[in-house]
């Protein structure tokens, strides 16, 4: 009996990760009804257009042509090495600060806006329920300063999840074993990943309902492993595909995970795993001891 518990300990929130996985990339029949809504289809074009033709397109266009052209135009390789390699080094450089990354940030902006839409009319298609807050002045002042808080905080909270993960995923290698080590570090990887794809899935839905930062992260402790395996899916073609390429993909495709955590009904925990206290406790040494002092004295000049 007392051999038993652990497996029994562990079943549970392997069910609820496998759980998440079929929800968050196998059961796309559940989009049908989303994707007859004219809203929806609209903000999948846009999608489509932004990341995968605009964002997409230029990394093409820098590979397939502009390099090869202006490695083309360049002295032989073979008699000034050095001096193509230069070239090609600076072409590089100036492309992605000159226009790869105002476009990807252009691109990133714009998608949100879009996934907001397509996140808001899904959600009304499912009868998710909203709360209905008193609209004045006041509390549209109030509810805008909480609001931008709470991004900032959720900012620096992820910042902080990524920096563990990261280093984490940095030791594996060298505290085990070299296929194993290198196994958990990918493992690492992913998780990080799956945590951060799915939480901003499923904040659309929770922004929609207007719940604070707070709730939202403590709803996510309680069904942590399912929100794990949800965001699998999605983890898995972002690492498959290369580097800037991977951007591109995801950001066509995430509102599909969006939509999809609509329809999904996550499995709770007996037990909270407290995945973001670490970081709370470092954002909130970073507001008390620099955020806070800067304000202050930018208020009092």
């Amino acid at each position: 009996m007392i051999a038993t518990r652990p497996i029994l300990t562990i079943a549970g929130p392997l069910f609820s990760a496998l759980l998440g996985f079929f929800d968050g990339g196998v059961c796309f029949w559940r989009l049908a009804g989303f994707l007859q809504s004219p809203e929806i289809r609209s903000k999948a074009r846009e999608c489509a257009v932004i990341n995968l033709f605009i964002f997409g397109g230029s990394l093409a266009f820098n590979e397939k042509v502009l390099r090869p052209l202006v490695l083309e135009l360049l002295p032989s390789r073979s008699k000034f090495p050095h001096l193509s390699l230069a070239f090609d080094t600076s072409q590089d450089v100036v492309f992605k600060l000159g226009w790869l990354f105002p476009v990807y940030l252009l691109a990133y902006v714009l998608s949100l806006s879009c996934y907001q839409a397509m996140a808001t009319e899904a959600c009304k298609l499912a009868d998710r329920k909203q709360r209905i807050e008193q609209s004045t002045i006041w509390s549209f002042l109030s509810k805008f300063a909480y609001g931008v808080g709470d991004e900032v905080y959720r900012l620096l909270i992820f910042l902080m999840i990524f920096l563990q993960f990261k280093l984490l995923e940095i030791l594996s290698p060298a505290v085990l074993p070299s296929p194993l080590g290198n196994l958990l570090a990918w493992f690492l990887s992913l998780t990080g990943m799956s945590i951060t794809f799915s939480f901003y899935a499923f904040d659309y839905i929770w922004l929609f309902q207007h719940r604070r930062l707070h709730q939202r992260l403590s709803y996510f402790e309680h069904h942590l492993p399912y929100f794990i395996g949800f965001g699998f899916p999605i983890s898995l073609l972002y690492a498959a595909c290369p580097a800037f390429y991977s951007d591109a993909v995801t950001g066509f495709l995430f509102p599909l995970t969006v939509l999809l955590a609509v329809k999904a009904q996550p499995r709770k925990e007996s037990v909270r795993i407290p995945l973001f206290a670490m970081s709370t406790t470092a954002v909130d040494a970073i507001v008390r001891t620099v955020l806070r002092p800067m304000a202050a004295r930018m208020r009092y000049r």
